[in-house]
């Protein structure tokens, strides 16, 4: 997976939000982990760009 070297900084400010939104503090009582939290929220974004900083964010999730 390649990130473009030129990476919109209001794109990896989304991406952060959307990282930091998945964490299990901000989610205590839903039963699933953080890699199935953002795995999701990657299945669900529309944006390519923003889809592949969040999967180079997160290289565990395949």
């Amino acid at each position: 997976m390649c990130v473009p070297r030129k990476v919109d900084k209001e794109k990896v400010d989304q991406a952060t939000q959307i990282i930091e939104s998945c964490w299990d503090e901000n989610n205590p009582d839903d039963g699933k982990t953080f890699d199935q939290r953002l795995q999701e929220k990657i299945v669900s974004c529309e944006d390519e760009e923003l889809k592949k900083i969040l999967k180079f964010a997160a290289p565990q999730l395949k």
